[in-house]
């Protein structure tokens, strides 16, 4: 996740950064709540829709980062009308809610960097009114205590309830012992379950790769030749350099996606063997035409695959409609490929083996 990796490393090199949440949309907005954005001095990690609403955003995070302040007045949630008062088209209302952030909260940044790593699911507590960063906690499962200390009942069962049900972010108003009502933010953090595992790293995986990187998904990059691989790669991309790359296939995740465009058809075959082999595929593309595809079923009909089997290779790949044949124009028609399958997919699948969130 870019903008936790991106709090994690301002926070262990010392840097005060805000994190702004959408914490709640009415109406047609430009971002669904829970989308985030890390502002520091000089950069912004990701995005929460652009416009005057991120404008107006960044220049309130800006004010948090140089102000004098206390530590309960560390946070701040402003109500944007986006037509009245922003003159957005969209016209609906978004609620940001902003955290200043410093290296007290590495505790429990490092603590949601670790469930994550580990493939799960956390719901991030925090008390809107007067809060700081030291109040805020999470939630896992149904082992769920508070990190760094215990939450009220009711946040509790609220934030294991939104774990059991896949709920999404939203902002409470409950009632508390010490005043008439205070507001909390519950955010709900869940591992990328779109995975893409993209071999080869020549021209089209190179540019393929950024558009990747912005698709909100992780990917594991894979190649044979360590030279083809940049100095350096965005977040959420694992870069895997080894003599056998189709056994790459073995590792992924369950319900990944994968991408075959090596330099080597014969290496493409062998991947493609290890990836069908697999039943939990979401997606096989492999690059190439229709002959190629003709040849690859030929031999996998020879090894024992069946209709099923075979109906998950895709080849050609990439949208109709785009017949570029340059690196970025392939990539482009590839990422939107992906984009449909993935909002295709069924996440009441009743195949076990699949992992969709």
């Amino acid at each position: 996740m870019e903008w936790l990796d991106g709090l994690l490393r301002y926070s262990q090199q010392g840097q005060a950064c805000v994190l702004a949440t959408v914490a709640e949309t009415r109406g047609s907005a430009p971002r669904e709540a829970g989308a985030k954005m890390v502002v520091a001095g000089d950069a912004c990690i990701g995005t929460i829709g652009g416009g005057q609403l991120e404008y107006q955003t960044v220049e309130w995070a800006r004010d948090l980062l140089t102000a004098n302040l206390a530590d309960e007045q560390r946070t701040t949630l402003r109500r944007f009308a986006l037509g009245p008062t922003l003159g957005q088209c969209c016209g609906g209302v978004a609620t940001v809610f902003l955290e200043r952030i410093d290296s007290s909260a590495l505790q429990w940044l490092t603590h949601l960097h670790d469930l994550i790593q580990r493939h799960e699911s956390a719901v991030l507590v925090t008390p809107v009114d007067g809060a700081s960063v030291a109040s805020t906690a999470i939630v896992v499962e149904q082992r769920g205590g508070g990190v760094p200390q215990a939450l009220p009942p009711e946040s509790l069962r609220i934030a294991r309830r939104m774990l059991e049900k896949g709920d999404g972010t939203v902002l409470k108003r409950l009632k508390v012992p010490e005043s008439e009502s205070q507001r909390v933010l519950f955010d709900p953090i869940r591992p990328a379950q779109f995975h893409v595992v993209l071999f080869g790293a020549g021209h089209v995986g190179s540019a393929l790769l950024p558009i990747l990187a912005g698709l909100g998904c992780t990917v594991t990059w894979v190649d044979s030749r360590a030279d083809q691989f940049p100095s350096t790669v965005p977040d959420g991309v694992r870069v895997v350099w080894c003599d056998d790359p189709q056994f790459e296939a073995d590792r992924a995740p369950r319900g990944s996606y994968y991408l075959v465009m090596t330099h080597s058809h014969p290496l493409d075959y062998a991947i493609c063997e290890r990836v069908l082999r697999r039943h939990d595929v979401q997606y096989c593309g492999l690059i190439g035409s229709r002959s190629k595809r003709l040849k690859f079923e030929k031999r996998l009909r020879a090894q024992g695959f069946g209709p099923v089997e075979l109906s998950r290779l895709t080849c050609p790949i990439g949208i109709d409609g785009i017949t570029g044949k340059r690196p970025g124009e392939i990539a482009v028609a590839v990422a939107a490929e992906l984009l449909q399958v993935q909002a295709s997919v069924d996440t009441t699948c009743d195949n076990p083996d699949y992992a969709r969130a």
